[in-house]
């Protein structure tokens, strides 16, 4: 029992070291046919033995100084990268101090050690990145093949557009695609970013949703004002075609709203944080008690049921929008 918990739990940093072991032997192995031109000389045959063993044992604790058997390669990112690039490269420099102090560089030529390093370096990224292409691009989803999944538009190019692409080609089970990004830089039209291009702006957006057969169009609240997202939903709502927002960059890094956190458009978001036309700030959404408002309002609410004695005139000045429509409903029924 104690021997299967302890792979249970440190088994996948074994197989990690293994494969780090087996890169490392191929890349001194490699380096030494490559110096000579796939021709290497018998006699050193005896130099890449006398030097496995250490060299693996170096590298391989290196390694796990620089945290390279903990993560996940699926995730693998640029910071990553960055930190095995220090790993190979104080790896390689303790390799090289080994062999000069006990072997004196004796019958090993010195471009060995650079082309070890890069070798080496080659490969453990290269086995971190096709290992993240293959999650992203080839896994099998769980929820259907691709004839089954969701065809989304991006609204907005920028960091947190990007963020929830990576999201959601690492996510399978939310069995959506994204086929493209709608964004009103003109510097980015016609760029691809993550493999995903830029399909034009949000006046766009109705030619762009019949070509491609959108499902849902997501909007980045940072890349588009409060008049574009009225635009976008009026849009989404006349060609049946459903309309989800995303917090701004800010309020996620602050630890307010998860990436998770898709939502549907709500009155905020079309009012934005100012209002132009007047000129105030709404710096939250306000709440309007139905009832409240009925019982200031006794006998001025036009009804059937109350009769012409009652009845006061009340303008609503709501351009017969459903929102109007939506207030004379509570405030008749309150």
């Amino acid at each position: 029992m104690m021997i299967r918990a302890f792979f249970e739990k440190h088994g996948r940093k074994i197989l990690v070291a293994l494969f780090h072991a087996c890169i490392v032997l191929s890349a001194i192995f490699l380096a030494f046919f490559f110096r000579f031109d796939l021709d290497m000389p018998s006699q050193h045959l005896d130099t890449i033995r006398s030097l496995i063993l250490p060299i693996v044992a170096i590298k391989l604790v290196v390694f796990w100084r620089f945290g390279l058997y903990s993560g996940w390669w699926r995730y693998v990112s640029l910071p990553d990268l960055l930190n095995l690039i220090k790993a190979n490269f104080f790896a390689s420099l303790f390799v090289v101090v080994y062999v000069a102090w006990v072997h004196g560089f004796s019958g090993i030529p010195r471009a060995v050690f650079l082309l070890d390093a890069n070798l080496c370096f080659l490969l453990m990224s290269g086995a971190m990145v096709a290992t993240r292409l293959f999650r992203e691009r080839f896994a099998p989803r769980p929820n259907g093949g691709e004839d089954d999944l969701k065809q989304v538009v991006v609204v907005g190019a920028g960091a947190l557009g990007q963020t929830i692409v990576r999201e959601i080609e690492q996510c399978k089970k939310l069995n959506k695609t994204v086929i493209g990004f709608v964004d009103e830089d003109a510097q980015r039209q016609g760029q691809s970013f993550h493999g995903v291009p830029v399909l034009g702006m949000a006046k766009d957006l109705p030619t762009i949703i019949k070509k491609y057969y959108v499902d849902l169009v997501l909007i980045t609240q940072a890349a588009v004002q409060s008049k574009e997202i009225r635009h976008i939903v009026e849009v989404c709502r006349g060609m049946n075609i459903q309309s989800k927002i995303l917090p701004a960059m800010g309020d996620i890094i602050d630890g307010n709203v998860s990436v998770d956190h898709i939502r549907d458009v709500q009155l905020e978001d079309l009012l934005g944080p100012t209002s132009a036309e007047n000129g105030f700030l709404l710096p939250e959404p306000v709440a309007v008690s139905a009832v409240r408002c009925a019982g200031r309002l006794q006998g001025s609410i036009p009804s059937l049921f109350f009769s012409s004695k009652m009845l006061k005139p009340l303008c609503f000045t709501s351009k017969g929008s459903s929102k109007g429509k939506t207030l004379i409903l509570k405030l008749s029924r309150a």
